[in-house]
């Protein structure tokens, strides 16, 4: 009986510490390390590192540091000879290129990592690089070597938590390999990632050394720190056809914009809503969002389309000790369902809307975080497309789950994550078609979460492969900065929309929570 496919390192001067490490501790999983070669003609790059720049660079570098001893007790050799190095590659099925340098040194089928928009394998150079250059995103990708990509990432990066940014991006990219090995095997030819890697995108004029950076971080951690959000739903007569058509959604004017409620004064925190879902059965359009209290657990309430923004009064259906949000609510088989997101309840609670209420159904992945669970019925089977709470990748990743029926048993997509990517991978509302198309909404959460609506095109969705591409970006309307779900039925279209302000109150609260975390 034959054992394991067998793999080989190719490692440069720096030997194997950090990153390097995870990825073949993860890849040993499907895998058997034969050999590690030591290129020590492998120069790569240098930089010296500005703050905060270097947070980041060394959360990448951290770690233990394998040694000769290290290799041998996973029962490979390691060695620096040409002469040795195609003697012992023979044996192996693959070999994973860790080295800065680009030179190929083997026939075999070779996988190496890219960081930014270089064909670099330093990866501390590339995070200090992007947090240099302004960089809301770091892009990652690991690729064939005739630079076929396998898996694409782009992270989120914040100036000021370049470090917790760097460590979250590393314990998702270094389980690719893995990844890819169980899902196509060693020989894997073809593309799997999303989109190209594309270029370092840059938010604001680059300033150089330490005092730049220095000005960048304070003013994002300022932002953060002194800034509060509240939402407001907005209907408008109109149907994502047009929308497609327009490339928009048009004028506040033309398109007739109605918030319900906004900021109200700038000491108070007002009463809000988000995450509109819009249903039309028996000649009725009903509304259900989250309803958003100061102080209190977000709750699902409804409005009937078209409503008054004078007398409007929304109306509570759910709540509960938990955080509800993101409801969405759809007919299947004659019968109304309610999908809420319930992280907090461990699971995506599925419910019956009634005359009364609504009714539990099922939980659909019970012990999981669930964030944003979208349906898709298509193709005889039910699709659901979520993020799970991990970290900041919560923004990041796309998890697909796929089930035979309504209740489940839902199963893991083998792909999964099957996106990576802050701009456009959370989920934004429910799927619509348009002229013999699908097409899912996400969210853009680059530089700020909820920034504005990515709509995607499916290109492919089975239970082995899922492929999509963006096809249009919907920005918000001025004074907005944020829009973050978009829902259509009946004729109208609900989004919601983010506006920033000053509340002396959540500042001393969150000064009050800091000084109370630093205590214990």
């Amino acid at each position: 009986m034959s054992g394991p496919p067998k793999f080989a390192v190719l490692v440069g001067p720096g030997g194997l510490s950090g990153w390097r490490i995870d990825v073949i501790e993860k890849l040993c999983d499907v895998m058997s390390l034969s050999v590690v070669i030591h290129d020590r003609s492998d120069t790569g790059m240098s930089l010296r590192f500005w703050w905060p720049s270097k947070a980041g660079a060394d959360a990448l570098e951290s770690g233990v540091v394998w040694t000769d001893s290290d290799v041998a007790r996973r029962g490979a050799s390691l060695i620096s000879e040409q002469a040795a190095c195609d003697e012992a590659l023979q044996s192996c099925d693959l070999a994973l290129d860790l080295r800065m340098s680009t030179e190929p040194m083997t026939h075999l089928p070779t996988w190496r990592f890219r960081f930014g928009s270089e064909r670099s394998g330093d990866a501390s150079f590339s995070v200090a690089e992007a947090v240099d250059a302004r960089a809301n995103t770091w892009k990652v990708a690991l690729e064939l070597s005739d630079g076929i990509a396998l898996r694409t990432g782009s992270f989120a990066l914040e100036s000021f938590a370049s470090r917790k940014c760097a460590i979250d991006a590393r314990s998702s990219f270094t389980s690719w390999p893995r990844q890819v090995v169980t899902v196509l095997g060693t020989n894997a030819a073809q593309q799997v990632g999303n989109s190209p890697i594309g270029e370092i995108e840059t938010t604001t004029k680059r300033r150089s050394g330490r005092a730049g950076a220095a000005i960048a971080a304070a003013g994002a951690f300022s932002r953060r720190a002194l800034t509060s959000e509240a939402w407001t739903i907005a209907i408008a007569q109109d149907d994502m056809d047009a929308v497609m058509q327009r490339r928009g959604l048009g004028s506040t004017e033309s398109v007739g914009f109605r918030p319900t409620r906004g900021p109200q004064r700038i000491y108070r925190r007002p009463v809000s809503g988000a995450d509109p879902f819009l249903l039309h059965e028996a000649g009725k359009t009903r509304c259900l969002f989250e309803l958003i209290e100061h102080g209190r657990p977000g709750r699902i309430a409804e409005i009937t389309v078209p409503a008054s923004p004078a007398t409007l009064d929304p109306q509570p259906v759910f709540s509960s000790q938990w955080h509800w949000s993101y409801p969405q609510v759809f007919s299947d088989r004659g019968v109304t369902y309610c999908r809420p997101e319930t992280a907090d309840a461990d699971g995506a609670i599925l419910h019956e809307v009634t005359p009364d209420g609504m009714r539990e159904v099922a939980t659909l992945l019970p012990g999981l975080a669930v964030i944003d669970p979208t349906l898709l019925f298509f193709d005889d089977r039910y699709w659901l497309f979520c993020g799970l709470r991990r970290g900041r990748l919560v923004n990041t990743e796309l998890h697909l789950f796929m089930a035979d029926s309504i209740t489940g048993r839902y199963h893991p997509h083998p792909e999964n994550p099957v996106k990576i990517d802050v701009g456009s991978a959370r989920p934004a509302g429910p799927f619509f078609t348009h002229k013999g198309s699908l097409f899912r909404p996400s969210q853009d959460c680059r530089g700020t979460y909820g920034a504005a609506l990515v709509i995607n095109e499916v290109d492919e969705i089975n239970q082995h492969r899922y492929r999509e591409h963006e096809v249009l970006r919907l920005v918000p309307p001025a004074p907005y900065t944020g829009m973050h779900t978009i829902s259509a039925a009946g004729g109208w279209i609900a989004v919601d929309l983010k506006r920033e302000f000053v509340s002396p109150f959540d500042v001393l609260a969150r000064l009050r929570r800091g000084a109370q975390a630093a205590r214990r």
